[in-house]
């Protein structure tokens, strides 16, 4: 991109004209924080200069020319040191000043003279005690009377009062099936930010979810609790007010904390999922389908932007509904999979999303509609990229710790499951896991099961909170550390109304139905037994012949839910869940 280029394009965004030959003195007025700040970000690392050390349009580092002012948004807590260096090709003696964007207007912080016509400078701006600060403003001092170009090539801000604990970053996934992360099967849509993200931290290869429906599984990861312990078996339950979440633990150990859901089913007055939250930006959306990721990312981005200055660390919980039906992804898709959807396809089950005839019950385009959840994993991806590097742009991410975690995964076409999260079968609970950030161990691939009831326990540790409430999972950082063996532990699972429970103890897996229920449609028989070692696709009923063991994982399950860890009150809800009901998006 060419100098010119650039200048004009981010004219264009300020609303201003160019200056290099323009001599008309453009203006702004920037006395006043914009609602919505449209303008572009320094995202960091900058990139540095080129490799002749003077400034070069292949730097690619934000640049702007005089006459222009550019934005860059930065949170600046008070008693910040803000270090930066810009390079620049100006008239010696040219003024580059440096503003602050406060509550309410702009404050000068200082100017600095070219020594020569070509170089960089670098600066350290510090903070008073006193004042927060949202981001700043860099321009040519005497405006349009002179050409030239001002790169900032890096940008950085570091508190005098940094918080003891980590920032805490937990993202979950709606319908993610783990085999669609590109880091654990070659034939995915890439996903490059989660990859990234478990090249940095640990992945756990084998997590499986305690539900294959939303609010159970949610709940379960913000209270390291199973279904038979907390109770809630239906998107249209809450947890109880007894039970102590995430939010809560870490709210009382000084974090701020903060959580963004998107489908109607996980806002407070249903799931009950707000206990502890300071903010809570719940979902608007009508119907069942929920936020698209890239609005979601938009608001949450927009309420750290116009929320106060805070200290503390922060704990923020972002819901992402996609990939879940409808597949709406916005931009090209990935090419369609041959191995599912083959011919006909009946969808007699769904919850309506799909395109089919109503009165065959066959979906119209079944190829597509894997070729749209494959790309609709991609999309998310990409915003999960765009979040994490303005929440870096903005100081959250020093220090901080993320989790990545899915709440269930998707049939697209095993054992007869299309295009929706029934039965007990691997990919519909084997979902994505990845640990990232400090104390995590770096470049770690856990291929043992695990289950999603121990994020609780592990980001405790990660953000050194000792006193942990009663819970079923681990610290799962001593397993990816190789401080504590795999072993075989034993994991349950179980779905809506409990119709089907599933129980895993090292390869094993164990599929029935309770005996006072009737066969789900998803079940040819009442009990399956595999060993997923050898059969990971589930094809083979090993039953005879292992009726003992079989017995024994459902002994086993059945003595924890006479006995549970914690006995909770049941907790119905607000009226807003029986309207919940009326509109067909919760059961």
């Amino acid at each position: 991109m060419t100098g010119r280029r650039l200048c004009g394009g981010l004219m264009a965004v300020l609303g201003l004209s160019c200056a290099c030959g323009d001599r008309s003195r453009p203006s702004i007025d920037l006395t006043r924080i914009p609602e919505a700040w449209s303008v572009t970000a320094i995202e960091q690392p900058m990139r540095g200069m080129a490799s002749d050390g003077e400034p070069g349009d292949a730097t690619g580092a934000p640049a702007f020319h005089p006459g222009e002012r550019l934005l860059f948004e930065l949170a600046l807590p008070p008693g910040s040191r803000l270090e930066g260096e810009v390079s620049f090709r100006l008239p010696a003696g040219t003024r580059i000043a440096l503003s602050l964007v406060g509550e309410k207007a702009l404050a000068s912080v200082g100017e600095w003279a070219t020594p020569a016509e070509t170089g960089r400078q670098a600066f350290t701006v510090v903070t008073p005690d006193s004042a927060t600060f949202r981001g700043g403003v860099f321009s040519v001092a005497g405006g349009g009377e002179t050409c030239g170009t001002v790169r900032v090539e890096r940008l950085s801000v570091k508190s005098h009062a940094m918080p003891k604990r980590p920032s805490v970053i937990v993202l979950t996934l709606d319908t993610f099936r783990a085999d669609h992360l590109s880091c654990i099967s070659p034939d995915a849509p890439p996903t490059p930010t989660l990859d990234s993200l478990a090249r940095e931290g640990a992945q756990f290869t084998r997590a499986v979810s305690t539900s294959q429906a939303t609010t159970p599984s949610h709940i379960s990861i913000m209270t390291g609790l199973y279904c038979f312990a907390h109770g809630v078996y239906q998107n249209s339950r809450g947890v109880s007010n007894q039970a102590v979440t995430m939010a809560e633990l870490l709210k009382s150990n000084g974090y701020r904390t903060m959580a963004a859901v998107s489908v109607a089913h996980l806002n407070p007055e249903v799931s009950n999922l707000g206990q502890g939250f300071e903010s809570f930006l719940p979902s608007r959306w009508p119907g069942p389908e929920g936020e698209p990721a890239d609005v979601r990312t938009t608001e949450v981005i927009r309420a750290l932007l116009r929320s106060p200055m805070d200290r503390r660390p922060l704990f923020l919980w972002i819901h992402y509904f996609d990939p879940h039906t409808p597949y709406t992804p916005p931009r090209s898709l990935p090419a369609p999979s041959r191995e599912a959807g083959t011919g006909m396809v009946l969808y007699a089950q769904g919850m309506g999303l799909v395109r089919h005839d109503t009165t065959t019950g066959l979906v119209l385009d079944p190829y597509g509609e894997i070729s749209r959840y494959r790309g609709e994993t991609a999309f998310l991806d990409r915003e999960i990229g765009r979040l994490l590097r303005r929440l870096d742009a903005m100081g959250f991410m020093d220090r901080a710790v993320i989790a990545v975690v899915g709440d269930h995964g998707e049939g697209l076409g095993e054992h007869g499951v299309f295009f929706e999260h029934a039965g007990m079968y691997e990919p519909i609970l084997n979902v994505p896991m990845i640990f990232c950030g400090r104390g995590v161990p770096r470049g770690t691939r856990v291929d043992a099961r695990v289950s999603t009831v121990s994020v609780l326990p592990t980001l405790l540790a990660l953000a050194d909170v000792d006193d942990a409430p009663p819970s079923y999972g681990r610290d799962l950082l001593r397993l990816a550390s190789g401080t504590q063996n795999a072993g075989d532990d034993l994991i349950f699972s179980e779905a809506v109304t409990r119709r089907i429970c599933a129980a895993w103890e090292g390869s094993r897996k164990l599929i029935w139905v309770p005996g006072s229920k009737e066969t789900d449609w998803t079940m040819p028989e009442r009990v399956l037994f595999f060993d997923l070692a050898s059969d990971p696709e589930e094809s083979r009923n090993l039953l005879e012949g292992n009726e003992e063991a079989a017995k024994r994982l459902r002994d086993l399950w059945g003595e924890q839910v006479r006995d549970p860890l914690v006995r909770l009150d049941a907790w119905e809800g607000s009226p807003d869940a029986t309207r919940l009901k009326a509109l067909g998006y919760v059961e």
